[in-house]
């Protein structure tokens, strides 16, 4: 049968498996179990679980604000869709003196970089894997929980290992976890999201034009 927890039946998985009652353990629950929450949510990078914005882009700006919720940026599309290329801060920041249409974008902490500046205004769609709402004892279910328990239970037991500091156990789930992931990608694989390819490193910049 899949497993299938509420916030409660995680905690009490949890502390049946690492065998731990105390009270410190108790009051780092919440955040082990939506740390791995995050984690999984990362790993399985579904549909169901991305976010697509426009975002404006204007002219002679290159720093825009990402999303609050964002978890990482999967691809910026112009209104006339073309796709613009992820590459590193560096390669980036090599292209922001010119300006043109755009055709690069990095993504740092809190900001999508994006170069050249643009010439003029432009219209874009951002997709983005976009953080769920913590699990709780009020909310106490959502997409994970329904459709990757086993996973979410596995992260859980990495994060609370490591917290226990039992070496030999963080191994053992952590190894368990990346060869379910492999598993869960392949089941859901009709609902994987992708981007554009991979981060490129900063090479000596050749002058854009349109």
């Amino acid at each position: 049968m899949t497993y299938q927890p509420t916030y409660d039946d995680l905690v009490a998985d949890l502390v049946r498996w690492t065998d731990d009652n105390s009270d410190e353990y108790a009051a780092e629950l919440p955040g082990i179990i939506n740390r791995a929450q995050r984690q999984v949510q990362r790993d399985l990078a579904v549909d169901n679980l991305v976010t697509r914005a426009n975002l404006t882009l204007a002219s002679g700006t290159s720093e825009y604000a990402s999303p609050s919720t964002m978890i990482r940026s999967l691809s910026v599309v112009l209104s006339d869709g073309t796709p613009l290329e992820r590459r590193s801060e560096e390669w980036v920041r090599l292209y922001i003196p010119q300006t043109a249409a755009p055709r690069y974008y990095a993504e740092l902490n809190s900001v999508l970089l994006i170069a050249p500046k643009p010439d003029t205004g432009y219209s874009a769609k951002h997709r983005y894997l976009s953080r769920i709402a913590e699990l709780n004892s009020t909310d106490d279910e959502n997409w994970i929980t329904q459709n990757a328990g086993d996973l979410l239970l596995l992260a859980c037991l990495v994060n609370s290992e490591a917290f226990l500091q039992s070496g030999t156990s963080v191994e053992m789930f952590k190894a368990a976890y990346d060869e379910q992931v492999m598993q869960a990608v392949m089941e859901l694989k009709g609902q994987s999201i992708t981007d554009y390819g991979q981060v490129r490193q900063a090479v000596k910049p050749v002058e854009v034009t349109r």
